[in-house]
């Protein structure tokens, strides 16, 4: 299946503004600005870790990314949908894509950072992935995937649950995003349960 840029989720000429298949991301962090930046090019991990960083940016955790298709309507700060802000690190093309809060313990080893970023994700039709239900009508899509097993308990009234896509799933993330961070997995919403549960049928 070729999976690109689709004009029914964002301008397919703004190049930088799309996360297109599967594969290796990072994200590096400008403390000081507490700006988070993304390349969208695939990586070795390998090469990640020996990057030779400007003074006071740092590396987020690696991972396999969530969706299929995802689209950054802007930067965060910007006053209209438009081109990403971008920039070269470490010789590599990055975006600025999210600007967070400081994490919260939900539980211990579960965390929560609320986000700011403007993001529209795509799981295509007969994927199977993985969801966490907050049990409050909202689910958590993934955002990236480590190679770790999910295996630390969930808040109470919290559940994960696998599920296979019938349809294409397509959601435009509130804003500001609620990323939850379990085992080195991350997940984003909140996803009204009702959108999640038309496309599994």
């Amino acid at each position: 299946m070729t999976i690109a840029p689709d004009p029914a989720i964002g301008d397919v000429e703004w190049s930088d503004n799309w996360t297109v298949g599967p594969g290796i991301r990072f994200e590096l962090m400008d403390v000081a600005a507490n700006s988070v930046w993304l390349c969208q090019t695939p990586v070795d991990p390998a090469a990640v870790q020996a990057l030779d960083l400007p003074e006071g940016w740092v590396r987020a955790p690696l991972g396999e990314a969530g969706a299929d298709l995802a689209f950054f309507r802007r930067s965060p700060g910007a006053t209209a949908d438009g081109p990403l802000d971008t920039r070269e690190v470490a010789g590599h093309r990055m975006v600025r894509v999210a600007v967070p809060t400081p994490v919260a313990e939900l539980a211990p080893g579960v965390h929560e950072v609320s986000v700011d970023k403007h993001h529209t994700v795509r799981f295509v039709a007969r994927r199977t992935i993985t969801v966490l239900d907050a049990g409050d009508g909202t689910v958590q899509v993934p955002a990236w995937a480590s190679d770790r097993d999910m295996a630390t308990p969930l808040p109470d009234g919290w559940s994960k649950r696998t599920v296979t896509l019938a349809r294409d799933l397509t959601v435009a993330l509130a804003n500001p995003a609620r990323l939850v961070i379990v085992d080195g997995c991350g997940f984003h919403g909140p996803v009204p349960g009702p959108v999640l549960e038309e496309v599994l049928s």
